[in-house]
């Protein structure tokens, strides 16, 4: 086996195997990952941002009050 300056080993912490440090990368949850195996690039769906949305009522009125017809006084057709 070839000695190369700086080059040593690291665990993946996806598969557990080993590899030299110049086969891993950090993915973006911050995890040392095989780069050519485990390594997989953020989503971007998870970089979204809410859009703010306004909910005002526009024309806002008082509720009107409850008429109630009473059984004494038949409905006729004008009272419609």
């Amino acid at each position: 086996m070839v000695y190369y300056s700086g080059r040593y080993f690291q665990i993946c912490c996806i598969c557990g195997f080993r590899g030299y440090n110049v086969e891993m990368r950090k993915n973006w949850k911050g995890q040392i990952v095989h780069a050519s195996t485990c390594w997989e690039k953020k989503h971007p769906q998870l970089e979204t941002r809410a859009i703010r949305d306004n909910q005002a009522v526009k024309e806002a009125r008082p509720e009107a009050t409850d008429t109630y017809l009473s059984t004494a006084n038949p409905v006729s057709a004008d009272d419609l």
